[in-house]
């Protein structure tokens, strides 16, 4: 196998490349394994995922919270995505989720959908949360220096990240957003990328979370972190812009 591909089956769907494999439980709508290339532990997590978070005015939503979860895939030359879609009476949510054909990492973006009759202030979103067992992936310690060649690199753009170090390779959390990130707190059993910000969508208006992405480095890919994830996103927003219309 040498590209992205999806696959929907009867109780789980699935998103595998060359370097990662994560699947989703078509029940639950929540990640239930992610596998990544080299990585002696096989699945990284340690438990289902909640998959998202959002607060949606008084009231907060993960993906157990909704109705029924439906599924469907999409691909191109770029690479491919598996969509996830649920909806209650006030809120409706299409949670994308892309791998690109040539590297080694995954996009995934939330749109929220208002449809209730008032205006409705979002909060606190979270579109990216890994249960990772903590024994296999460290929070670099301070003073690492490959920690601090890779923070040299995102000091001259705007995009927020963290790595996360391995035996097998360092795993990358990347955000276009103003966001932090809960690195096995306050929760020890869970990894997220959280948007902090504030919106008032109106009724029926629709909004689109800043993008979180999962970027896996082995060996020298972390001298190559930045344009390897350029080429990642040019493959996301050019899969993006072909589908746009359809």
């Amino acid at each position: 196998m040498d590209r992205a591909q999806a696959f929907i089956r009867t109780g789980f769907v699935q998103l595998r490349s060359p370097w990662m494999e994560r699947r989703w439980s078509t029940l639950l709508g929540a990640t239930t394994e992610l596998t990544l290339a080299g990585n002696l532990q096989g699945d990284c997590l340690t438990r289902k995922s909640p998959e998202y978070h959002l607060d949606f005015g008084h009231q907060p939503y993960a993906v157990h919270d909704l109705g029924e979860t439906t599924w469907s895939e999409m691909s191109d030359h770029h690479g491919c995505t598996l969509t996830m879609t649920q909806s209650a009476s006030t809120v409706a949510l299409r949670l994308d989720n892309f791998m690109a054909h040539r590297s080694p990492g995954m996009v995934r973006q939330l749109e929220i959908l208002n449809r209730s009759e008032t205006t409705v202030r979002l909060s606190r979103v979270a579109v990216e949360i890994l249960p990772l067992d903590p024994e296999q992936f460290a929070t670099p310690s301070e003073g690492d220096a490959k920690n601090e060649a890779t923070e040299s690199l995102f000091r001259q753009n705007d995009r927020s990240y963290c790595a996360l170090d391995s035996q097998a390779g360092t795993l990358i959390l990347e955000s276009s957003g103003s966001t932090e990130f809960a690195l096995f707190t306050p929760n020890a059993n869970y990894c997220a990328v959280v948007w902090k910000g504030t919106i008032d969508l109106a009724p029926r208006a629709v909004w689109k979370s800043p993008r979180s992405t999962l970027f896996w480095a082995r060996g020298n890919q972390l001298e190559h972190i930045e344009s390897n994830l350029d080429h990642l996103l040019a493959d996301w927003n050019g899969h993006n812009q072909d589908h746009q219309s359809e």
